[in-house]
């Protein structure tokens, strides 16, 4: 069975590890990016199963950055999951909720995260 990568865009290095982490421990890989330009050029060079983005990037946000995966890669718009540390506003919950994708509020229990990530893996 082949491993399935996962493309991580996120800024904040230690919560990138536990992402890492976790995926490793489910036996996927995981290809880190902090920010949303350098996740684009990961996607150009390594095909992956599915997204987990920080929405506060500092290049751009997530909102954004799914805006333009779906656009070139549409089969990963369905295959994303969006986090954040801070409270979403309402057109931010709504847009999110409008993709059919899942969303973690950031500080995240593990076994939150895991359950969430095993509708991918």
């Amino acid at each position: 069975m082949t491993k399935k990568r996962v493309l991580v865009v996120e800024d904040e290095k230690e919560i990138a590890t536990i992402l890492e982490d976790i995926l490793q421990l489910n036996d996927a890989d995981a290809i880190i990016a902090t920010e949303g330009s350098g996740a684009l050029e990961v996607l150009k060079n390594s095909p992956v199963s599915f997204v987990i983005s920080d929405i506060t990037l500092p290049d751009t946000n997530g909102i954004d950055l799914y805006k333009s995966i779906k656009k070139i890669y549409p089969d990963l718009g369905n295959r994303f999951i969006f986090m954040s540390g801070y409270n979403l506003d309402e057109e931010t919950e709504s847009f999110v909720e409008q993709t059919g994708n899942r969303y973690i509020q950031k500080p995240f229990h593990i076994t939150e995260l895991l359950r969430i990530i095993e509708k991918y893996l």
